[in-house]
């Protein structure tokens, strides 16, 4: 029986890929370089550092990822503060409904948390979620199950308990691997994307609620 239902943040809380993909490009250009769509789009599902060790290496940025990472999340909530952000469609709705029906609601994510809280913060949904997994929080990003494996345990909850919410294939990859149901969502940023590991899919949050949830996946 599922008890607990786990987002994923980036693409699934919120369309936040295009902020990611224009502060990449900032930071990028303090350095004489930019990173296309296509290429941007081929990182989504991975962490913010293993992004950038993959750009320092591309273009031999002179500066630490460390460096670089700092830069590139002080960048992205910087945006989300002067512009904010929208929830995905249906997440609010979402989020009500699974909390009226006892599911426990949770986070786990490749992202940094200054940036998960500058978001759920905006969108004034903080109070849904039981715990927040981030990158800092683990070893590992996914592919590997340990976001989701440490997010079980902090929920007091097994695996098969557990439903995860993805749109990338690292992240649905992550999921299953941890022995977690999952449905994959698919988004604009992640459309080349292989989630056919994925136990179902959907094209909007809007196509679930407690009731299919229950009905699907017990």
């Amino acid at each position: 029986m599922i008890k607990a239902v786990i987002f994923d943040h980036d693409g699934v809380i919120a369309d936040t890929e295009p902020i990611h993909f224009r502060a990449d490009n900032i930071v990028l250009k303090k350095f004489g370089y930019t990173v296309s769509q296509q290429e941007n789009d081929a990182m989504v599902g991975l962490s913010t550092k293993k992004s950038w060790e993959m750009f320092k290496d591309m273009f031999t940025l002179p500066e630490a990822v460390d460096y670089l990472v700092t830069e590139k999340t002080a960048t992205v909530v910087s945006l989300i503060s002067k512009e904010g952000i929208a929830a995905s469609q249906g997440l609010l709705e979402l989020l009500r409904d699974l909390r009226q029906h006892e599911y426990q609601l949770a986070i786990a994510s490749g992202q940094y948390r200054r940036v998960i809280d500058a978001v759920i913060q905006r969108l004034g949904i903080a109070k849904y979620f039981r715990t927040i997994v981030s990158c800092e929080d683990t070893a590992h990003g996914k592919p590997n199950p340990e976001v989701f494996l440490t997010t079980a345990r902090q929920l007091g909850l097994s695996p098969a308990e557990c439903l995860v919410i993805e749109d990338s294939a690292s992240g649905v990859a992550a999921a299953k691997a941890a022995g977690m149901p999952c449905i994959a969502l698919r988004t604009p940023s992640t459309a080349s994307h292989d989630v056919s590991k994925a136990d179902t899919a959907v094209d909007s949050l809007t196509a679930l609620s407690s009731s299919i949830i229950r009905a699907t996946f017990g």
